[in-house]
């Protein structure tokens, strides 16, 4: 939602003219996918860093506007709450050392705000939930200063008609309400951008929706929420939940959250998700542009879509295809499951990974997708997401009549050359390869994630203090050993 919005309520005529304007780009899109030689022919990486501003205790700190205007960086942008900032880095191909590119990035980044957050007594922590974030810290002025924020809130308020309700199970379980969507703003994420070739979109898409629980069980940096020791990746629940626009009278036919796993495999290609989206999920923001799409297109010149586009972004699968109008037009898959931190390295490895298991498995889609019905890929993924590395998740066996229950940590020692081949086939040197992928083994030998790390830190301070003095001292361990820039595996463990 890159555009700018300054309207906050919209007439019933605004939705219907739009509801309309988004069919019609819907048609020209399908168009669009059907023209020879659209969409390009190569892949390349592109990602946005979501990061929490805390002030020198690690407690969150609603600086965000200030911090921005003091590094006045353009890669830099106010995310939903006071308390966060969003990196978005530099697209790069994938050849040569994209994903060196990409961790150089991240640190200049976050040197440079973190130098000018100490001006204002500040810093900077990637962390997919901070532990120290507190009930009283998600209140009706904690949302950033901006229209589209407030705009996108009521739009989700007005659909649902009542308060979101959170309820989270866990070793401390957690339910409590929110009248706004601040409660999103507590996740914080790093999320992938994988520019895809048309003629390949479709297996590409399948084969990151079947390889994603794997790398999510990984990168798990999620597992406290307010004190309470949830999932793995509190994100995946707390986020489903706390924009869920479902009206509890209107679910006899089990409609779909606006922040899910998808619906079922890819057949065709990426107007199919367009389509879908459409089709099951009320416009929030009905926002129209001036520009004639269809007119456009016939024209012979690449059409914006902001209506489409606009919606799109207001339903958030955890994995998203993206139509984007520059360069003559492509396609992209975002991921949006795995979370910010612990460090650079730790990130870009998980990316590695998830890049090069889905290049791995490509072409093996069409061969694995028939036996291997789409819901057992969305069980998959939430297993991942509330055991890590101890889920046990089910797999498709060409030697096998059904699929197999694996562990995530024999899976993915498995598949580790099937992620270095996607990643040679990608272009990628062998050096950029070995640093990331001996990272994934690192992290797997060692049976560690940010998640592991977080709970047995804490474990240990609750033997001598509690909760509250317990999680601020894990948070200042956490902060010390992300500074450290080494990865998870190598940290300090009491």
């Amino acid at each position: 939602m890159g555009i700018q919005i300054y309207q906050e309520s919209y007439t019933e005529q605004d939705y219907c003219k739009y509801q309309v304007r988004i069919r019609e780009q819907l048609e020209v899109l399908s168009d669009m996918v059907n023209t020879s030689g659209f969409g390009g022919d190569s892949y390349s990486f592109g990602a946005e860093l979501e990061v929490y501003v805390t002030d020198c205790q690690g407690i969150v700190k609603p600086i965000n506007r200030e911090l921005l205007l003091q590094v006045g960086d353009p890669r830099i942008s106010l995310e939903l709450n006071k308390f966060n900032l969003e990196y978005n880095l530099s697209p790069v191909a994938t050849e040569g050392r994209p994903f060196q590119t990409l961790q150089n990035e991240i640190n200049e980044i976050q040197d440079l705000v973190d130098q000018d957050a100490q001006i204002l007594d500040a810093q900077i922590v990637p962390i997919g939930i901070l532990p120290t974030l507190k009930r009283d810290d998600i209140k009706k002025d904690t949302m950033t200063n901006l229209s589209r924020f407030r705009a996108l809130s009521n739009g989700l308020k007005h659909l649902r008609g009542e308060a979101f309700n959170v309820e989270i199970n866990g070793e401390d379980p957690c339910s409590f309400n929110c009248h706004d969507i601040t409660l999103e703003g507590a996740n914080t994420s790093f999320q992938f951008h994988l520019k895809t070739p048309l003629e390949h979109f479709t297996n590409t898409w399948n084969a990151l929706q079947l390889v994603t629980p794997l790398v999510l069980a990984l990168s798990g940096n999620s597992p406290i929420l307010f004190g309470h020791r949830l999932w793995q990746e509190t994100r995946i629940a707390l986020f489903k939940q706390s924009v869920d626009n479902r009206r509890r009278d209107m679910q006899n036919w089990r409609k779909p959250a606006r922040v899910n796993f998808g619906q079922g495999w890819l057949r065709k290609g990426p107007w199919e998700l367009f389509a879908e989206n459409v089709a099951l999920f009320e416009p929030v923001l009905p926002i129209s542009s001036p520009q004639d799409s269809a007119e456009t297109f016939k024209l012979g010149d690449v059409p914006d879509l902001d209506e489409l586009r606009l919606h799109q972004s207001t339903i958030w699968t955890w994995n998203r295809a993206v139509f984007d109008p520059e360069a003559d037009g492509h396609f992209r898959i975002e991921c949006r499951s795995l979370p910010a931190g612990p460090t650079s390295v730790d990130m870009i490895s998980n990316i590695a990974l998830l890049s090069g298991l889905a290049l791995g498995l490509r072409d093996e889609m069409p061969n694995l997708v028939p036996a291997f019905p789409f819901q057992l890929a969305e069980y998959n993924f939430y297993r991942a997401a509330q055991d890590g590395l101890n889920a046990k998740l089910v797999w498709p066996d060409t030697k096998s009549v059904s699929p197999v229950e694996v562990t995530v940590i024999q899976k993915l020692n498995d598949l580790l050359p099937v992620a270095e081949k996607g990643l040679k086939l990608l272009g990628v040197d062998s050096d950029d390869i070995s640093l990331h992928l001996g990272n994934i083994q690192n992290r797997l030998d060692k049976n560690r994630t940010g998640s592991i790390w977080q709970l047995e830190t804490l474990a240990h301070y609750q033997q001598f203090n509690d909760l509250e003095t317990s999680l601020e001292k894990m948070q200042v361990d956490y902060i010390r050993e992300m500074r450290s820039g080494r990865s998870v595996a190598f940290w300090e463990q009491h």
